[in-house]
């Protein structure tokens, strides 16, 4: 769905359950979690908050949550694949897309 603006809202399904939305991401500031976080909200805050970061590299993005391009780049110059991702990741790093997503085995929340 694009919002205008070069905003956009994107759901989308699983070949597993495709009756159900599995993934919904965003690049728009105005969708907010129900913990209160949304396209801006720095990594800081999430570990504040008691979030438990993940980690995956497809394509060489983080995922979950696209960082700013800065501090993308600052962390690729950082880490070598080895240790704790975290550490090397910039935690004034701002969410520039957010992903939120479920797991199609779990019973409807």
């Amino acid at each position: 769905m694009n919002l205008g603006s070069g905003t956009w809202l994107l759901f989308e399904g699983s070949h597993v359950d495709p009756a159900r939305i599995w993934r919904i991401s965003t690049n728009d500031r105005g969708y907010v979690t129900r913990r209160g976080y949304r396209v801006g909200t720095s990594i800081a805050e999430l570990l504040r908050n008691g979030e438990k970061l993940g980690f995956d590299y497809p394509e060489g993005y983080l995922v979950g949550a696209l960082v700013d391009d800065e501090a993308a780049r600052r962390f690729w110059a950082r880490f070598d694949y080895s240790g704790d991702p975290l550490k090397a990741l910039d935690h004034t790093a701002q969410i520039k897309q957010l992903v939120i997503a479920g797991n199609c085995d779990a019973p409807n929340r």
